[in-house]
């Protein structure tokens, strides 16, 4: 009874396997990289968040830091990959609405943050570094992520 069970479930197995393994026939080289892409991006995520707690005392701040990165990132990788000619006349109009705040009302806000921060080299610290690295880094892998599945994943459907 066991061995029945065992090789039904085998059967479904490769069943199963095979389905899967179809539905990506065809696409290749491209998807295998996007998959190897996402898996070396979810461990840097992991990294990410074991970093959250050993930057500074506030690892709540660490980690909005991280999604505030991340979301931005997403963002601007939506505005970025448009997939149809809909998305791409409303978002071209977004895009210069979104370079007109950036370029003027928040680089300047900014600006006074950073110089605030970094009155003399000394007020530079390993928490102030370790923010903004966590800030960039999670903006390029919510950018990367977001470009990469508009671009060559749901491009592809």
């Amino acid at each position: 009874m066991v061995e029945l069970v065992r090789k039904d479930a085998a059967k479904s197995l490769s069943l199963n396997f095979k389905v899967s393994a179809s539905s990506w026939e065809g696409k290749g080289v491209r998807n295998n990289g996007a998959i190897i892409g996402y898996f070396l991006g979810l461990i840097a995520i992991g990294f990410l968040f074991w970093s959250c707690f050993s930057i500074g005392n506030s690892p709540q701040l660490n980690i909005l830091f991280l999604f505030c990165g991340g979301l931005i990132g997403w963002i601007l990788g939506i505005l970025i990959t448009p997939i149809s000619d809909v998305e791409r006349s409303r978002f071209s109009e977004f895009g210069k609405a979104i370079t007109t705040f950036l370029s003027g009302f928040l680089l300047a806000k900014v600006e006074g943050v950073f110089e605030l921060a970094v009155q003399e080299k000394s007020d530079i610290s390993d928490v102030f570094i370790g923010r903004s690295l966590l800030l960039v880094v999670s903006f390029a892998l919510g950018l990367l992520f977001t470009f990469i599945w508009r671009s060559y994943v749901a491009s592809e459907k």
